[in-house]
This record gives C-alpha cells, structure tokens and sequence, in this order.
C-alpha cells in the first residue's frame, strides 16, 4: 500500500478494513466486551498477532499456562472471560 492509497482511502472503507482485518479475521469478538477496546488498540498499532501474544503474557501473569502463539483460541478465550468476571 502507498502513501497516496493511504491519503486517497474514505472513512468507510477505513472503517470496514479496521472491522475486518483487526476484528473480525483475529475473531476479537470472542473475547469479554470489556477488553475489545484496548484489543483493537493494541491489534490495529502492533498487528493481531502481537496484541493476542501481550494478552497471552498478561494471562500468564495471573497463573494460566498458555502456549504464546498469538492464536485466539479456546485456552486464551476461557482465560480472558474468567480474568474480565
């Protein structure tokens, strides 16, 4: 992508790249509501593959043993749900 793709690029079609491929594709929504906010933050300034590898670190922190693959998956989902209660 270029700099005048970028400059050229309307609001909406920003807005359905930034649904698709910071959200949905990295399935963010499977997460607590509560941690979408700072997950697309964190997946739209280091990638989604980076902001599922921090969460799995932040998990970890609390005692879960998760694999730090940068995969939202069931261990990560279950371990997220249970810290956001």
């Amino acid at each position: 992508v270029t700099e005048a793709e970028i400059k050229a690029l309307d609001r909406n079609k920003a807005k359905a790249i930034l649904r698709t491929e910071y959200y949905q594709k990295p399935q963010l929504d499977k997460l607590p509501p509560t941690l979408w906010p700072v997950m697309l933050d964190m997946a739209t300034h280091h990638g989604p593959v980076q902001a599922i590898k921090l969460l799995q670190q932040a998990l970890n922190q609390q005692g879960n043993n998760l694999r730090v693959d940068g995969k939202l998956g069931v261990h990560t989902i279950s371990a997220a749900k249970k810290a956001a209660s």
